[in-house]
């Protein structure tokens, strides 16, 4: 949907210098697997949660269980090789799980005072609140605004690694409305809406690294951990790469899976990857996998 409308001109303008996976899928339906198979490059048929906060596991086809941890994601991986990494996101309390990581700038903050995931259904419940009280509580508006403030702050950190995982395109586009003072008049035109605005967010980034003068042989990534809730079958994602100093394009239309992400981004610290086109090679040679469906809440809690 983003690639196909003309007025995300940022998006198109990348997409005409990166590799474009179009048959990419996510593994997982829901963010609550997507994101740890994303960051561990660990295939999860089912997650466990515990009454610890912040304690997330995730099991294997084969029943091998592997905590959702510092040491186990691509954070701690490139740590063990010398590099250091900066993080934001909304949803996992990244900063309790990955303490190690001394950029990490918490965004939630219900996160600091319940258990992780009582979290989930807190959010839901106040958000509902939010947009039955228009707003007066801007939980979503200074939500977005916080993550699109943080962008500058962590690229000038100038890690190794900088990840950022943004609440948008997900509904309520409360913060989109004000910036742009547009009022949508159904969901599909608000998804538009958070559209433009990731559109802008984009930019954003694209122009504060070349302000900041990044190495040429910086990669950039953007892609996403699942996309509609409520579909029963296989889920694509967004997925666009580039070298910072590589405009060749290049487009992978054989199916392919998100988890694979953090062995790309292993595979650069580690010096594998140099071109926009060894990325695509590096994903013509990988597996699909279907991706599972989990049934909302459906996860198992532990002690």
């Amino acid at each position: 949907l983003a690639l196909s409308d003309n007025s995300l001109k940022n998006f198109n303008k990348f997409e005409k210098q990166s590799l474009k996976l179009t048959n990419m899928k996510a593994t997982s339906n829901a963010t609550i697997s997507a994101i740890p198979e994303m960051l561990t490059g660990f295939l999860a048929k089912d997650v466990k949660i515990y009454d610890q906060f912040g304690k997330l596991s995730l099991v294997g086809d084969d029943g091998t269980i592997m905590d959702f941890s510092f040491d186990n994601s691509i954070f701690g991986k490139i740590y063990k090789l010398g590099y250091t990494s900066s993080l934001f996101g909304v949803y996992h309390p990244y900063c309790h799980i990955f303490y190690q990581v001394k950029n990490c700038t918490p965004i939630e903050k219900h996160h600091r005072d319940i258990k992780w995931y009582d979290g989930i259904l807190h959010v839901t419940f106040l958000n509902l609140i939010d947009k039955f009280f228009n707003n007066k509580l801007n939980l979503n508006s200074d939500r977005d605004k916080l993550q699109i403030d943080l962008i500058k702050k962590h690229l000038n950190f100038k890690d190794d690694l900088t990840y950022m995982h943004f609440g948008f395109p997900h509904l309520p586009s409360l913060y989109a409305e004000k910036i742009f003072k547009i009022k949508p008049k159904n969901e599909i035109e608000s998804y538009k809406l958070n559209l433009k605005l990731t559109d802008y967010v984009l930019n954003k980034i694209l122009k504060e690294i070349k302000k900041l003068n990044f190495n040429e042989k910086t990669l950039i990534i953007v892609s996403s951990d699942h996309w509609y809730l409520k579909m029963d079958e296989e889920r694509p994602v967004v997925f666009l790469t580039k070298f910072l100093n590589d405009n060749n394009k290049y487009t992978l239309d054989k199916q392919t899976s998100n988890y694979h992400i953090s062995e790309l981004i292993l595979g650069y610290f580690s010096n594998n990857i140099k071109s926009n086109y060894d990325i695509y090679n590096f994903f013509k040679k990988k597996n699909f996998i279907k991706t599972r469906i989990q049934k909302p809440y459906s996860t198992k809690q532990h002690n």
